[in-house]
């Protein structure tokens, strides 16, 4: 990071950010949106979703939480570390829920209990694996940086959550898939933010734009990574929309991340 130039206001370089990021958060909620309203829709491409969140809450949620906590103990004694060790351990046991609301989820419809050895060893997709390459490689690149990027783009700003939730009342398995997702959107948003608290003062206009940049390539991932979760909903047209930017950004996105309430007159432009 760069330290040479004039600060940047914490409002304006957050909402620079947001503003980047908010294209693409709308592009991985459309990919629910195309998915709920496809023909090819069944039982059997919900409960492969359903498995595929159940092992991002699981593994990149849970796991890489404990992971860091491990990693970390040995500076324990350090109090700002324990401090973070401490959210981890927090973070990892709100990630476990959130894996058995998805893998309860998953029973309920008929697809059987999701057994963690067998979800471990083959519940991961391509996609996702590319995120966390991009994820890895930023976090070696660049490592606070990197790490508040990965925190910024977690769920992709709760798009699928709030998309989930939004299916109570279209049906009993949709409102399985409602319940489970209503139950982790507040969780989510309060991890996103965490991202927020973290940004170390003083940061430069070029700081900002690193952020900014990081965050986008991590979410242009993560929509190949909802993509192929959902089956590949996603049509050439939508792609084409994406690409060039015309994608209406998701009204909510500053409110969840709290610019309208934490910010005062901060705003986003997409």
């Amino acid at each position: 990071m760069s330290g040479s130039a004039e600060g940047v206001g914490r409002a304006t370089g957050l909402s620079g950010v947001v503003g980047a990021a908010a294209p693409w958060f709308a592009a991985e909620a459309l990919v629910f949106d195309r998915y709920w309203d496809s023909s090819s829709r069944s039982l059997d491409s919900d409960l492969g979703w359903l498995r595929r969140q159940a092992y991002k809450e699981l593994v990149d949620g849970a796991l890489a939480r404990i992971a860091s906590v491990d990693a970390g103990l040995d500076h324990a004694s350090d109090p700002h570390v324990r401090q973070r060790l401490q959210d981890d351990l927090v973070e990892a046991a709100e990630e476990l829920d959130h894996f058995g609301r998805f893998a309860d989820a998953h029973e309920q419809l008929g697809g059987g209990r999701v057994e963690v050895s067998a979800l471990r060893a083959d519940g991961n997709w391509e996609a996702n694996e590319s995120l966390r390459r991009v994820r890895a490689r930023h976090a070696e690149t660049h490592p606070i940086v990197g790490r508040l990027a990965a925190t910024f783009t977690e769920g992709g700003c709760s798009t699928l959550y709030a998309a989930g939730a939004a299916r109570a009342g279209h049906g009993p398995e949709d409102d399985v898939i409602a319940a489970a997702c209503s139950a982790v959107f507040a969780d989510e948003i309060r991890h996103m933010r965490g991202a927020l608290a973290d940004v170390p003062a003083g940061w430069t206009e070029s700081d900002w734009k690193l952020l900014a940049s990081l965050v986008v390539e991590q979410c242009r991932a993560r929509v190949d990574m909802r993509d192929e979760q959902f089956g590949h909903p996603l049509t050439r047209a939508d792609r084409a929309l994406i690409e060039t930017g015309r994608i209406e950004p998701i009204a909510e996105v500053s409110t969840r991340f709290g610019l309208d309430a934490d910010q005062g007159t901060a705003t986003i432009s997409a």
